[in-house]
């Protein structure tokens, strides 16, 4: 283990008072009474040294290097005199400069430190030699090496360094003599000679260097390897209050297994005052963490410390836990729960650089170096990254740059809509997009962008990136030429340099061109290419196997064959080849143009923005820049797709060939050399399907659903290559199902083909009642399209539907719902949103499905009933009074998102309200809490409930039912509403039936209140520990309702939709003791709530009505009355 302790500079971390308590200066060469004497020695007994064949320089002289360090700010040696020695490249490794001590100095059993100034040339580690005798062997030299210890980390070339060496020995050695040694190198390493400097040797207790001249420092080498697994930073996270999710930067301390991690190619982002809060995914016991960010950007973390108190103004922002306090000044034991903090306010916007650490009851931001508690031996972790400050409504200007070599003629970088470009004003953090168009004759290749703070006169500022360079490829524009730059990469001023390539010698006019007639035979018997074997990471094993029957053609057409892959797969390539040497190349249409662009980088690599991915053999390389011979036949090293790689079906073509990469095939006309059929060759094209490991399941239904094998639910996704079990349900006796449509592959709205390249497949079944989606078919998304037609016998008839179909982003149908209101105290309605743009961000339509969310609220105009900012904001709407009925059946296809907390629901209540709830009735036909695989149905009545003035008799009937069901998989879940029973369906199966009592006691008591009209609610909530458990407020909560339909039978009633009103301009009101009358010329809706918000009253009234109330203080459609 190397410790190198970093101090804050100036004494910042520990006062230099307290080390200098136990410090013994053993030499400082400032006068001549401070050492006994110089010179060199090495410990080599052929040395020529030792035999004095050769003499050493070493005297003591003027310093010559008292300038002021950069890094450090002050000069770390103004001594006036120093000791010079000349290393000699005749010496060994051990050859150094000897100084004899004035007073030896004595070894204890306890280790202590020797601290020694170098100015070294040389970045070898350091050692230091003691010699001297022991006190009891007066006759022993005093040149008997007692110990060796190499210095805790290496030096820094070139400048002072402070080298510290732990001693420790028997009692009773006497140390007379130390020898420096400044190069642990062997001596054949040593081409000449060079001089180095010592001064100012000093023994104390404290292995912390007197100085470190780096940035953001460490008290170890930063390239120090850990030990173990048991303990191990995976990942960190920033959360500033204004971002909805999380940032997560892997640090993956498992894999490079490093106790110091530099993660600068990440970025955070935080705005200046505003609350952060961090945290770190470990594993392991319990330790401590702690977050730094150089707020007046120094090149360190200053951390002041007085006594056991982090003094104001220190750079550790969070901590969890130092000398039992935690940084919010509360008491804390170890763990990672790390306090929230402020982004000083009075940061500029700008490029920042920030560490995570995991320790051990240590502030010093180069970790803990305490004997017995080494952030190395407990096996903790630093992590350093980036943090970009920027500021509400902060602009950032996207320009188009200039190519070095002056180019970029040859086509330009337009704004979206085609029109010119040169700078444009931004916001920051925003995705933006760009069109790319080529001039006549070229195409795109790549574009440069390089993005933050650009108007930095050095791309390192203090070792912290401040700007970075990211390259787009042609692979990434969408279909009309577009690139959408990514939101992280408007972490700044963005500058974009595009660049194109000529499509000259490309065959106009015809997809993948070949240089030779499709019938061209292959013209030799033994040479055969019989099959060749990918294996991808992920994609997994698939053979193309070569048919020979007839015709032996060079060209082979094997695109009705696929090769399965995932983006960012290693790709190992297996051909099996009859006959003597050939060599192999895989080419790849990444940009789907038709063509396969071949270009080579200048070290003959394949190029970033080229096609050709892998050969075996060209101008003596292979594909990875290994020099090879003719002789390397068809072994082609493995390649890597882009993990940016679109999804889909890519041409891929196999040459094998003879030291050629034309994909066309090395052929010409009357050609007599190495003509590929003369050479046994071969042209294969293939397909490549790249695909998710899982890919969209799409069900799309009318009068009906699909569901799972044995009325299960169907996932979101399906697993590429794994069958799919699926029954198809009607909503309702007498509905059949019609022709059932599977679509499978690649983006299913777009074209089937792309140069010639299949991109998705579509066959129909008819009448079916279960139906098996085979392997082969889960080859990328798959949608699955039927509509239920109605017979003769189908008694229920469509009634209301509503699909969630229109534009991503769009609110509910006015037609049918309504916003559901705020209730105060009221669990599902506390949280409700109330403004515009919290329905908005709480209730819309994304891909055809209605998402209502309960999230972290933002919005200060969201307010509790004491006008303090809400913690949640949720999604909430009901039909009433748009859509009410009684009697029918009613499904909803739902998929919800299990956390603690979770509390959705799709329900029913009374459009009329006479004695209050629960006495008016509810059926709750799904609700789902916190993490578990059940769903709940359920109804509330005067006779089943608890509550006052009710009669408890839940189990008679049982009022509720529990059923198993997984619940990060779609349902559909219904209710049956007859005159005389409730019945609840989950994907089709009938799971739970309430009836009605035949026993006039039970309905005088309320046991049927289900012959009215009845409306339904669709919202995401979240529990508050009565039932669900309460809500995890930094959790968003999701809830997807597909499509909701209501079928009834002829004769069973419902209001029409939009038939409702709420005017109530004309209509008078009047308190009288216990009641309030209201009188209302024409139809209109009357509703009543008490304080808390719980509706009592809420009827449309025509005429006279008395509304009977208990003394209190109401709320009349929006008034305040008193009833007295």
């Amino acid at each position: 283990m190397n410790i190198k302790k970093y101090l804050s500079l100036a004494g910042l971390l520990f006062p230099m008072g307290m080390m200098a308590q136990t410090d013994s200066l053993l030499c400082d060469f400032e006068t001549a009474e401070s050492y006994a004497k110089v010179g060199v020695y090495d410990t080599w007994e052929h040395s020529p040294f030792r035999d004095k064949r050769l003499k050493g320089n070493a005297k003591v002289t003027a310093n010559p290097y008292t300038e002021v360090d950069d890094i450090l700010g002050f000069a770390p040696n103004k001594s006036a005199k120093v000791l010079g020695a000349q290393r000699s490249r005749f010496g060994s490794n051990t050859f150094g400069a000897m100084v004899t001590l004035k007073k030896p100095f004595e070894l204890k059993n306890k280790v202590r430190y020797v601290h020694v100034k170098i100015w070294t040339p040389s970045d070898s580690r350091v050692m230091l030699i003691g010699l001297g005798r022991r006190t009891d062997r007066p006759w022993q030299p005093t040149t008997t090496e007692q110990f060796w210890q190499t210095s805790t980390a290496k030096v820094q070339p070139g400048k002072w360094c402070d080298a510290v060496f732990p001693v420790s020995g028997a009692n009773g050695i006497e140390i007379h003599n130390l020898l420096v040694v400044p190069d642990l190198k062997s001596t054949h390493d040593l081409k000449q000679d060079f001089l180095f400097y010592v001064d100012d040797i000093i023994i104390d207790d404290n292995s912390t260097p007197r100085f470190s001249s780096v940035y953001y420092g460490i008290n170890f080498d930063e390239d120090q390897s850990i030990k173990n697994n048991d303990r191990l930073l995976n990942s960190v996270t920033f959360k500033p209050a204004s971002q909805a999710e999380a940032t997560v930067v892997p640090v993956n301390q498992g894999v490079t297994r490093k106790l110091y991690n530099k993660v600068l190619d990440k970025v955070l982002t935080a705005k200046p005052g505003e609350k952060v809060q961090v945290g770190f995914n470990w594993k392991g016991n319990a330790m401590s963490g702690y977050f730094y960010l150089d707020t007046n950007q120094n090149g360190r973390f200053d951390v002041a410390v007085d006594g056991e108190q982090v003094k104001p103004g220190s750079e550790v922002l969070s901590y969890s836990h130092f000398k039992g306090k935690n940084s919010a000044g509360q008491s804390a034991n170890a763990g990672l729960n790390m306090p929230e903090f402020t982004v000083p306010d009075t940061l500029k916007p700008g490029v920042y650089r920030v560490r995570y650490k995991v320790d051990w009851d240590c502030v010093d931001p180069g970790g803990n170096t305490a004997a017995d508690n080494t952030i190395y031996n407990n096996r903790g972790a630093f992590a350093d990254m980036r943090l970009v400050v920027y500021t509400d409504n902060q602009q950032v200007t996207v320009k188009r740059g200039t190519r070095p070599n002056g180019g970029g003629l040859n086509g330009d970088v337009l704004k979206v809509d085609g029109s010119d470009f040169a700078q444009e004003k931004i916001p920051f953090g925003k995705d933006y997009k760009v069109r790319l168009r080529p001039a006549p004759n070229f195409k795109f290749s790549h574009m440069i962008i390089n993005h933050g703070n650009l108007a930095s006169t050095d791309s390192l500022v203090f070792d912290t990136p401040q700007y970075m360079e990211h390259m787009a490829v042609a692979r990434e524009l969408d279909a009309d030429s577009c690139y959408t730059i990514p939101a992280k990469y408007i972490d700044g001023d963005v500058e974009l340099i595009p660049f194109f390539k000529s499509t000259d010698g490309q065959v106009q006019g015809k997809d993948y061109p070949i240089n030779f007639s499709e019938d061209l035979a292959i013209s030799r018997t033994d040479r055969r290419l019989n099959r060749v074997k990918f294996t991808a990471t992920k994609g997994g094993t698939s053979t193309l196997v070569v048919p020979h029957s007839g015709k032996e053609l060079v060209f082979r057409n094997l695109t009705g064959e696929e090769v399965s892959a995932v983006p960012g797969d290693e790709i190992a390539t297996e051909i099996t080849y009859q006959g003597g040497p050939m060599h192999a190349y895989l080419y790849l249409d990444l940009d789907q143009d038709g063509h396969f662009d071949y270009t080579l980088n200048a070290d003959g690599t394949p190029s970033p923005s080229g096609e050709l991915f892998a050969y075996s053999f060209f101008n003596n390389k292979n594909s990875q820049g290994a020099s090879v011979q003719p002789s390397a036949g068809l072994a082609v090293p493995n390649f890597t797709l882009p993990k940016n790689l679109r999804y889909g079906n890519y041409r891929a073509r196999l040459k094998v060939d003879w030291a050629n990469i034309d994909p066309a095939g090395q052929w010409t006309e009357g050609g007599k050399e190495n003509q590929i059929e003369a050479n046994g060759g071969y042209v294969v094209d293939f397909i490549l399907n790249v695909h998710p490991e899982t890919s969209k399941l799409d069900i799309r239904t009318t009068n009906g659903s699909i569901v799972g094998k044995s009325n299960k639910g169907l996932p979101t996704e399906v697993p590429y290559g794994r069958a799919l079990n699926t029954l198809l349900v009607p909503a309702a006796e007498g509905y059949k199902p019609g022709k059932l449509t599977v679509r499978h592959g690649h983006n299913l709205d777009g074209a089937q083909y792309i140069h010639g390249n299949r991109q998705w497949s579509e066959y129909t079944v008819d009448d079916t009642k279960v139906h098996i989606v085979k392997a082969d078919s889960v080859n990328g998304e798959v949608r699955m399209t039927v509509d239920f037609e109605p017979t003769a016998e189908a008694d229920y008839k469509l009634v209301m539907a509503d699909e969630f179909n229109t534009a991503n982003g769009s609110m509910p149908d006015s037609k049918y719902w309504s916003r559901s209101e705020v209730g105060h105290g009221i669990t599902w309605k506390r949280f409700v949103a109330q403004t515009e743009e919290g329905q908005q961000q709480t209730g819309y339509m994304e891909d055809g499905k209605l998402v209502m969310l309960c999230k972290p609220n933002t919005l200060a105009a969201e307010k509790d009933d004491k006008g303090q900012q809400q913690a949640m904001i949720s999604g909430a709407i009901e039909s009433k009074d748009k859509f009410d009925f009684t009697y029918g059946k009613i499904e909803a296809r739902i998929l919800t998102t299990p956390h603690t907390g979770n509390f959705p629901a799709f329900w029913m209540m009374p459009t009329k309200t006479v004695k209050g709830w629960p006495k008016d009735g509810e059926i709750d036909i799904w609700e789902q809490i916190d993490d578990k695989d059940n769903s709940f149905h359920t109804i509330h009545s005067e006779w089943a409930n608890k509550e006052a003035g009710c009669h408890g008799q839940a189990n008679n009937p049982k009022k509720s039912s529990t059923i198993s069901c997984e619940s990060t998989q779609y349902h559909t879940f219904g209710l049956e509403w007859e005159e005389d029973k409730l019945s609840w369906y989950v994907d089709g199966r009938k799971v739970f039936s309430y009836a009605k009592s035949t026993d006039a006691d039970a309905l005088a008591k309320g046991q049927w209140p289900f012959d009215k009209h009845f409306y339904i609610i669709l919202n995401q909530s979240v529990g508050n520990g009565s039932w669900a458990k309460p809500a995890d407020t930094n959790f968003t909560y999701r809830t997807e309702f597909d499509w909701v339909r209501v079928y009834q039978k002829e004769g069973q009633v419902n209001t029409e939709i939009g038939q409702a009103t709420d005017a109530d301009a004309n209509m008078d009101v009047y308190v009288r003791n216990g009641k309030i009358i209201v009188v209302a010329p024409q139809e209109t809706l009357v509703t009543v709530c008490d304080v808390q918000g719980r509706t009592i009253y809420r009827e449309k009234v025509q005429g006279n009505v008395s509304i009977p109330l208990t003394k209190g203080v109401y709320v009349l459609n929006g008034r305040k009355v008193m009833v007295p």
